[in-house]
């Protein structure tokens, strides 16, 4: 979250994080790192938020909860609003069901703060009302998301496996597309797109093959992802205190083939996946 918006990172475990983060370390058979190399930072501020990270490694109840909750209270975007005009946040899941179930931590993330949970009007997990006048709505990936709205922030939770579960073609380039109209007005404008990776195709896909700015790409294709900031991370090396090395190395002894994208966050081929 400090390098999506260009803080700088003060601490060595800061600029350690990073470098995970960009995938400049080995790591063993579990994912947790055995060695980092370090590497620049840059702070500046991104536009799009790719996590390709783990399971259960806290991207929805911390990393996208967290961001938007900043967003949403204190993103300034209700300045680019017209009078009478409905701005929603979509948090779009791959069904309805799991969005509902994601999108409520952002409003027990505010709860815990009295002056934050005094800007809610309504918290369900049908939709989150706040006093400035943003909603924010549950939504299935369907290529009709974004229409007739303002949308200031956009959370993609899952994105790895929407086009498996909607009733549309390539939903999750449908999807991105018409919410991405639906920003337009807005100068500092959010997509928070956090995913485990499945196979090697699809919109993540095509994140991870850019990285952060473009940097994996020749430079004359790198302009589309210049306000991209991809990070991805393993199970393992997200530290989540709830998950022991135990644990993992009984997920991987089970089914070592989805241990490789459920907790390593890799993607694995398109034949793989299907079989």
């Amino acid at each position: 979250l400090k390098a999506f918006y260009g803080l700088p990172l003060l601490s060595e475990a800061e600029q350690r994080a990073w470098a995970i983060l960009q995938g400049s370390c080995r790591v063993d058979a579990l994912g947790y790192p055995l060695d980092v190399t370090p590497i620049p930072y840059v702070p500046r501020e991104y536009d799009v938020l790719v996590g390709i990270l783990g399971r259960r490694s806290g991207k929805s109840s911390h990393i996208t909860a967290f961001a938007t909750l900043y967003e949403v209270l204190f993103g300034g975007h209700m300045a680019h609003v017209m009078p009478g005009q409905d701005v929603v946040v979509p948090y779009i899941a791959q069904d309805l069901a799991t969005a509902k179930a994601n999108m409520i931590a952002i409003a027990l993330m505010a709860q815990q703060v009295p002056l934050l949970a005094k800007q809610l009007v309504s918290a369900t997990r049908d939709k989150i009302e706040l006093k400035n006048g943003i909603t924010i709505l549950p939504e299935p990936p369907a290529i009709k998301t974004g229409r007739g709205f303002a949308m200031p922030v956009v959370i993609g939770d899952e994105v790895g496996f929407w086009y498996r579960t909607a009733e549309a073609a390539n939903p999750d380039y449908e999807v991105q597309r018409a919410v991405s109209y639906a920003q337009l007005q807005f100068p500092r404008a959010k997509q928070l797109l956090i995913s485990t990776p499945y196979t090697e195709e699809g919109l993540l896909w095509d994140y991870w093959r850019a990285g952060t700015g473009g940097y994996r790409l020749p430079l004359e294709d790198r302009a589309e992802y210049e306000d991209t900031l991809v990070l991805q991370a393993s199970t393992g090396a997200m530290e989540n205190p709830r998950i022991t090395k135990k644990k993992l190395a009984r997920l991987q002894a089970e089914d070592p083939e989805a241990f490789v994208r459920e907790s390593l966050a890799r993607f694995v081929s398109a034949i793989s996946g299907f079989i």
